[in-house]
């Protein structure tokens, strides 16, 4: 799945890295030192925003999981 966002006023796509369609729900895996990255943040608010528009978690697995 492809989501695009915006990171300092260029336009990306994000892809996602699993997506569970029979439970809607987005998974990205990122390690835990990269979660307050500010293009993760950005990939992750519009990601976000796509799941809640369409019926779908989001979910961080983490070397932490």
């Amino acid at each position: 799945m492809v989501i695009p966002y915006n990171y300092n006023n260029n336009y990306y796509n994000y892809i996602i890295d699993f997506v569970d369609y029979n439970s809607k729900i987005l998974y990205e895996i990122k390690p835990l030192s990269n979660i307050n990255d500010d293009k993760v943040k950005a990939k992750t608010k519009y990601a976000k925003k796509w799941g809640k528009l369409n019926g779908y978690k989001f979910i961080f697995i983490t070397d932490k999981w």
